[in-house]
C-alpha cells in the first residue's frame, strides 16, 4: 500500500477483523517527521501497535527519495517501507539480517541506499515449512 501519507488514517480506521483477512501487508509509511506532535504521535503509536498485535515485521527498507530525519535523536528514514506477515498464518524465527539486503535496491538509483543496520524482529515462515526450517545464520554455512 502506497497512499502518500493516508496509510496512517486508513490503518487507524481499520478494524482488527479487517486486518486479519490479510496474510501479508506491504506499506510505505510516510512523514515520520510529523509524528513529533502529540496528535500525530498518538495516531502513529496506535497504528503501529495495532499492526504489531496481528502482524510481525519481516522486512524493512528506507526509501531514499525521502531524506533521513532526526527522530528522538536517532537517524531515521522519512519514508519507511515495511513488510508485515500475519502472526496467525506464519511462524517466526529470530532474524539478524542487515538492511538493506540483496533483495533491495535504491528507489532513487542516483543515490545510495539507506543503511538501516539490524532491525530486531522474527522472520516469518509458513507453519508447514517451519518444521524443516533453518536460520539465516545456518544458510551462511551451506
Amino acid at each position: 500500500m502506497d497512499v502518500e501519507n493516508d496509510e496512517w488514517q486508513i490503518f487507524a480506521e481499520m478494524t482488527a477483523e479487517h486486518l486479519a483477512k490479510f496474510s501479508q501487508i506491504i506499506c510505505g509509511f510516510h512523514l515520520f517527521s510529523s509524528v513529533v506532535g502529540d496528535g500525530a504521535y498518538q495516531r502513529a503509536l496506535h497504528v503501529l501497535e495495532k499492526l504489531d498485535r496481528g502482524f510481525g515485521v519481516v522486512h524493512v527498507h528506507g526509501n531514499n527519495f525521502a531524506p533521513w530525519i532526526n527522530l528522538g535523536g536517532v537517524p531515521f528514514p522519512e519514508l519507511l517501507e515495511v513488510t508485515y506477515a500475519n502472526r496467525l498464518r506464519y511462524k517466526f524465527n529470530t532474524n539478524q539480517e542487515l538492511f538493506p539486503t540483496v533483495l533491495d535496491a535504491p528507489n532513487d538509483p542516483r543515490k545510495p541506499d539507506m543503511f538501516l543496520s539490524r532491525f530486531h524482529f522474527h522472520r516469518a515462515m509458513r507453519p508447514e515449512l517451519a518444521a524443516n526450517a533453518f536460520t539465516y545464520e545456518d544458510q551462511q554455512h551451506l
